[in-house]
């Protein structure tokens, strides 16, 4: 008997302390978002690539990514002049035609590891927005906004995301670690001057 209370008092605790956690993981992420959006306002923490591309049936198709970082001296005893660079978030704006433009973002934390994950669609139909948090790589809450052409609002809030969501947030991780990569290659392109 005593040791069942014990384990019905220990999974109790634990799944009151469940929403704290998130609500300190959401505060944590917005503090990061916060930084990011600071960082996009310095000339010199960002890089910037735009892609002009004419796709059959779609047309001109206008891409840009911008790699948001902090970058500081790595050892500045040493060498002044190497530096260390964090990315902090990566954001991907494209159109298909006309008649759709898309917004994604990436945000990660000092370590490099996807918390955040945001697409929105916008055309004459309406709008769709989608936020997915990642917990150590996985993820613990999504968000989807929608707004139909007449204007009305939707929200829709979950904790269990069903197995086409987790497909897509494992979708969203796998782009994050690409994007990362992209960013390495590029500062290694920036030293061939």
């Amino acid at each position: 008997m005593h040791i069942r209370y014990t384990i019905c008092s220990v999974l109790l605790l634990l799944g009151h302390g469940a929403p704290a956690r998130s609500a300190g993981e959401l505060e944590t992420i917005k503090q990061r978002y916060d930084q990011a959006s600071q960082l996009e306002k310095e000339p010199g923490a960002q890089h910037l690539v735009s892609f002009h591309t004419m796709l059959p049936a779609v047309g001109l198709q206008e891409t840009q990514v911008r790699f948001v970082f902090i970058s500081e001296q790595a050892h500045p005893e040493r060498d002044p002049y190497e530096l260390k660079h964090e990315l902090v978030k990566v954001g991907v704006q494209y159109n298909v035609a006309a008649s759709a433009q898309f917004r994604i973002e990436y945000l990660y934390d000092s370590r490099g590891e996807l918390v955040f994950f945001f697409e929105e669609e916008e055309s004459a139909e309406g709008s769709r927005a989608s936020r997915i948090y990642y917990r150590a790589g996985k993820p613990f809450r999504r968000i989807q906004d929608s707004r139909s052409g007449d204007g009305k609002p939707s929200r829709e809030v979950t904790e269990k995301l069903t197995p086409g969501q987790r497909r897509k947030a494992k979708e969203a991780l796998a782009r994050a670690r690409q994007y990362r990569e992209h960013f390495r290659q590029l500062l290694a392109l920036e030293q061939l001057k």
